[in-house]
């Protein structure tokens, strides 16, 4: 296994990996070649043609951006049938500037059939090998038939079905905002759909064209629930459901089907599978009859009939009462905030703002991007307010200095402190009566949720949490923070969103417990204005060092934590004695190693010390979600070597190298080939500057909040 891997793309495992030869490099050559994939022999993917369907009725205004994002797909072997299921307009119309393409072909059907009738219809006139769905309300990424192909590539056996991750944006403009990730489970198991299907079918699936040879088309007589019929018949029959992890579909947000239908749909998906399941498992089948009372009594619900969806819930729970805790969450959260909306409408919270609640301001990723945002928000004329749950902090000073008098500090220094804390807390919510509460980290969460809890009239403020961290490995901490996890664990279905800076996040709280239906993806930011170009300045500060002008000079910029890894960093310094390694954070200057390792201890001139660096690494053993100190590295030029922790690998992407965590080796190997390439270091450096300006700015990550707290700026209401 090769040490370290360059990634042509943003995410590494989703391509095969451009790998150093010997490890190595051709004498005199910097470029680093591809290794044959065995997996393309052995599942015969290597072109395949993929056949895309698009069902269509009265889509008109969303079908072309539908098109657009087959067109742009970088796997350009396809073909595709958009099938207008009787629309009022000829949905050829909304298309005719796109449909030129010889690979692309529609079909109009004279009465309507639903959708599963029109998937059959492109199915048949297809003859390719796969086949895949999109529906003509969502769009795709432009990489999603590459990525899902590749995927199945990796895989030890292969499959015939494969559907991923999604992106739900709640709006139908298409804008993106408030945005949810959704990772659906991998179906190895016909009884992991007895209890229900979500996995979207329609926009995600990815299908040989054999098996709806083997297992029959959709059924046409259902309006709902087609795709779950289709999957739970293919799983009956043996097929194997893989779900790849990327979110490579873009599912928009549309009117919920009509009450009758859904009704109608749940009692024929009963009729047809019920006695299939119960040959296999009476108690399957409880789960099954139990899961389709539960979609009837939701869409009683919804459609206004609260004592139909009453009963019906009722019998959903008597059939099947061993529901898992993520159920009765939702259930106990739509009881805590019944009449939300009534009591909002006579409120008293002041709209637009944001009051923010941190366990301390001491130097730190998540205490950085608070900065970051509380100055934009500030600057568009949005208030906020800070709870700072210690006192004091590097950050305190100027949060101050942007908030006056709406900072508080709540003085916990230990536990004979969080009573009195508790109450200033309780005592700041209530005065500030903002429109949203935002807590940071895990014991931000919990505080934030608890007086949240006791706040009056709790409806008019909406509660939101940030999580940080990835793979936690929670062994390496005090019992006190095992707690805080498991406590926010259990209470995650009391936030209207919670949010991650890292997609590694969003799944490893998902594996932990987390509501899986509320999660938001908010990446960080860099303020370019005070990282510069790494040739700028260097000299000066290389000499306020005493690090002489010719040096290679390697750094990392973290605390030291068991996940941080400095561990193997200092046994990268001590392999490389001709390079000089340099650590800025909390507890560096103590850090023994050999004579090269230079630990600067907490700095306030971050910024001035990487220019004066060639290459920053990341050697985190776990836990990393989306690297503050990577993105502040790739501002200031500088090439990125990383372990392959959270998103790092996806951080990196094609502006450096990539390392398994703990791997001493790999880091040599990659340093030693940035430093005899000089050439090819500062084109990776150039790279990832432009990158961060182009999709790391503050003024994204505010845009991304407020779409999730739902609120405009003084200039745009």
């Amino acid at each position: 296994m090769p040490c370290f891997v360059r990634s042509n793309r943003a995410d590494r495992r989703t391509y095969p990996a451009w790998r150093s030869t010997a490890i190595g490099l051709e004498r005199g050559s910097s470029s680093l070649k591809r290794d044959p994939d065995p997996d393309l022999a052995r599942h015969h993917l290597k072109t395949p043609t993929v056949g895309v369907v698009i069902p269509s009725n009265n889509s008109e205004a969303t079908l072309a951006r539908a098109v657009r994002s087959v067109l742009a797909q970088s796997h350009s072997n396809w073909q595709l049938v958009i099938v207008d299921d009787a629309s009022a307009r000829d949905q050829k119309n909304a298309v005719a500037d796109l449909i030129q393409d010889d690979r692309i072909r529609t079909i109009r059907l004279e009465v309507t059939g639903g959708a599963g009738n029109a998937r059959n219809i492109g199915i048949r006139a297809l003859d390719t090998e796969w086949i895949a769905f999109l529906d003509a309300g969502d769009e795709w990424t432009p990489d999603k038939l590459r990525e899902q192909l590749s995927y199945i590539q990796r895989l030890d056996a292969p499959v015939s079905l494969c559907a991923s991750a999604f992106i739900q944006s709640q709006n139908r403009d298409g804008t993106g905002a408030d945005i949810t990730y959704r990772f659906p489970a991998a179906a190895d198991r016909y009884d992991r759909l007895v209890s229900g299907c979500d996995i979207h079918l329609g926009s995600t699936l990815l299908a040989r064209r054999d098996v709806f040879e083997r297992h029959g088309y959709f059924e046409p007589e259902l309006r709902c629930f087609e795709g779950w019929d289709w999957l739970l018949r293919c799983s009956l029959g043996g097929e194997s459901i893989a779900v790849a992890s990327n979110a490579i579909a873009i599912v928009h947000d549309r009117s919920q089907p009509p009450r009758d239908n859904v009704s109608a749909g749940a009692r024929l998906l009963l009729r047809k599978n019920l006695k299939p399941v119960a040959r296999r498992s009476i108690l399957n089948a409880a789960r099954f009859l139990s899961a389709t009372f539960l979609e009837r009594a939701v869409a009683a619900w919804r459609g206004g009939g609260k004592i139909a969806g009453f009963c019906l819930g009722g019998l959903a729970f008597a059939v099947w009462p061993f529901r898992g805790r993520r159920f009765f969450g939702r259930v106990l959260r739509a009881l805590f905030n019944s009449g939300g909306n009534a009591r909002r409408q006579g409120s008293d919270a002041r709209p637009n703002s944001v009051m923010h609640v941190i366990s301390g301001l001491e130097v730190g990723g998540a205490e950085n991007m608070l900065v970051q945002l509380v100055e934009e928000l500030e600057g568009r004329g949005i208030p906020q307010y800070v709870v700072n749950l210690k006192s004091g902090g590097r950050h305190e000073a100027r949060i101050k200095a942007l908030i006056g008098d709406r900072y508080s500090a709540c003085g916990i220094s230990g536990a004979g402190d969080i009573f009195a804390g508790f109450k200033m807390l309780r005592a700041a919510l209530s005065k500030a009566r903002p429109k949203s509460l935002q807590g940071w980290m895990y014991h931000g969460d919990l505080f934030a949720t608890l007086a949240h809890i006791c706040l009056p009239n709790r409806n008019a403020t909406d509660l939101y949490w940030g999580v940080r961290c990835s793979n936690m490995d929670f062994s390496r901490y005090r019992l006190q923070l095992k707690a805080t996890v498991l406590l926010c664990k259990y209470l995650s279905f009391l936030p209207r969103r919670i949010t991650s800076n890292s997609i590694a996040g969003l799944q490893s709280h998902i594996a932990f417990g987390y509501d899986n239906r509320r999660l938001s993806l908010v990446q960080n930011c860099v303020d370019m204005s005070i990282y510069r170009k790494r040739d700028d300045g260097r000299d000066a500060i290389r000499a306020s060092l005493g690090i002489p002008a010719d040096a290679f000079v390697f750094a990392i910029v973290a605390r030291t934590d068991p996940m941080k890894g400095y561990d193997v960093f200092q046994a990268v310094a001590e392999g490389l004695p001709d390079m000089t390694a340099l650590a800025a954070g909390l507890g560096t200057d103590a850090l023994p190693g050999p004579a090269n390792l230079r630990g600067l201890g907490v700095r306030h001139d971050v910024p001035d010390i990487l220019t004066a660096v060639d290459v920053l690494v990341s050697t985190s053993h776990f836990g990393e979600g989306q690297s503050n100190s990577i993105l502040e590295g790739m501002a200031s030029g500088l090439p990125i070597v990383a372990t392959d922790t959270g998103d790092s690998a996806r951080l990196v992407g094609p502006g450096g190298m990539v390392v398994r965590p703990g791997h001493i080796d790999g880091f040599v190997t990659a340093l030693r080939f940035l430093r005899d390439n000089p050439g090819e270091c500062a084109a990776l450096g150039d790279a990832n500057r432009a990158r961060v300006e182009r999709e790391f700015s503050r003024a994204e990550m505010a845009n991304q909040y407020l779409a999730i707290y739902g609120i405009k700026a003084v200039e745009e209401a």
